[in-house]
């Protein structure tokens, strides 16, 4: 999808530099009632966002303009070409003062977690696992248990090669007693 995403956008002259925003989600989710798993969910969603970038000069003083859409898996080439031809006009109309965007730069960085040492749903299972006993410790006793392991990843690329990407994990619990 990004190849496809720069192609369209190198075919505009008017479009002097551009951002596009990667972010992806891989998630395991687990329901339990009374202990009981009911049900077991993955996801793996991926959204792009887009900056163009319009420089342009009004009385000889040079401005540039921005504006930002999102593109969907669903978009066709037309979709894509009709957004960014709406969004263009908008950063021509947009007189920020002259900035520059950011040069080539790349990595790949993660952030220190000790997520990485488990498979997601054996990281979940092992969480019910501690939720339950502890649970049963107590007078109060959980009917209900979602637990949600995601690993994130965030990638930002644009037209002057920059291309930077970080991936960081996250857990969320709620139980229901």
């Amino acid at each position: 999808m990004i190849d496809l995403i720069t192609k369209i956008l190198k075919e505009y002259n008017d479009v002097s530099a551009y951002k596009i925003n990667i972010n992806s989600e891989k998630s395991c989710q687990l329901f339990y009632v009374h202990e009981k798993l009911e049900t077991v969910r993955k996801t793996d969603t991926k959204n792009y966002s887009v900056t163009i970038y319009n420089k342009h000069q009004i009385d000889n003083k040079n401005y540039i303009g921005d504006a930002s859409f999102s593109i969907y898996k669903s978009d066709t080439v037309d979709n894509i070409k009709e957004k960014i031809n709406l969004y263009l006009e908008i950063a021509k109309s947009i007189n920020n003062k002259n900035f520059d965007i950011n040069k080539k730069i790349e990595s790949k960085d993660s952030i220190s977690s000790n997520f990485v040492n488990y498979d997601p749903l054996e990281l979940a299972e092992l969480i019910s696992d501690i939720s339950f006993d502890e649970s049963n410790k107590s007078k109060s006793k959980i009917n209900a248990l979602e637990i949600f392991i995601s690993k994130y990843k965030e990638r930002i690329i644009n037209s002057n090669g920059l291309d930077r990407e970080v991936i960081n994990y996250g857990a969320m619990v709620e139980a229901i007693p």
